[in-house]
């Protein structure tokens, strides 16, 4: 009767857990949504006042005109970069929510929406199938919330090998332990591997990739560039538009 006394309280906490944990992340949500609309308008507007600024820089040929159209420019890649992010954030947050709305109606016994591993039911396996490791309501169901193919490999390998040394189980234990109260790291890379669309050969890359000598284009000046290129494309347009640089000169540097 304790044991169930107890068991109870602790579902009903972790009830209570999810639910305030859903409310906090659909407030989130809803305030990366408003931000998002609010850039998108913000990027028509300057998207508008750009285009003014520069037919007043062919049809009066002022610098004044051709700076607004360079500046109209700059804060345009400014906004639809804070737009991009503030809808990354909002598909994140939602992301989260339905991570812990899974989990509360996991808590009544609603598994759903996790994969039962049925493609792993091997009649002939010494134990699994015996054991109710795979399929509706078994071990695989309750247990995974893997996010990646090779993710769900190593569960699988996990739940049919039997020849685990002491140490690695211990060594497994001790993680489950850290891991246990660490629910904001464990969310958050469930709901950032949700959107990695991981191949077979992804991971054989990866190795290659680690193990090859760094390259000069590194990942934040491949980033830099993606940001100047463009802009530097538009203001020589808006420039030659303007009358104040040929369009043979760039002809013949190209």
């Amino acid at each position: 009767a304790y044991y169930c006394t107890k068991r109870t309280g602790t579902m009903k906490d972790l009830k209570t857990f999810y639910i305030n944990r859903i409310a906090q992340v659909t407030s989130n949500e809803a305030r990366f949504h408003k931000r998002a609309q609010l850039f998108s308008a913000g990027r028509l507007a300057i998207a508008f006042f750009a285009l003014i600024c520069l037919w007043k820089a062919v049809t009066t040929v002022s610098t004044i005109w051709i700076n607004l159209v360079l500046v109209g420019i700059l804060l345009f890649l400014i906004v639809v970069w804070l737009d991009a992010r503030a809808n990354k954030r909002q598909r994140y947050f939602n992301r989260l929510k339905t991570i812990n709305e899974r989990e509360k109606a996991a808590l009544d016994g609603d598994f759903v929406t996790f994969q039962n591993g049925e493609n792993y039911l091997d009649p002939e396996h010494p134990f699994t199938f015996d054991l109710d490791i795979f399929g509706t309501n078994a071990v695989f169901q309750l247990v995974n919330r893997t996010c990646t193919p090779s993710g769900e490999l190593l569960l699988v390998q996990s739940l049919t090998t039997s020849s685990f040394g002491e140490t690695t189980i211990i060594e497994r234990q001790m993680a489950i332990h850290e891991l246990s109260t660490l629910v904001d790291f464990r969310q958050a890379f469930l709901a950032i591997g949700q959107v990695m669309k991981e191949k077979p050969e992804d991971i054989k890359e990866l190795i290659i990739w680690l193990n090859s000598p760094m390259s000069f284009a590194s990942r934040s000046f491949i980033r830099l560039l993606s940001f100047l290129l463009p802009s530097i494309i538009l203001t020589t347009v808006a420039i030659v538009i303007a009358g104040y640089l040929r369009f043979s000169f760039i002809i013949f540097f190209a």
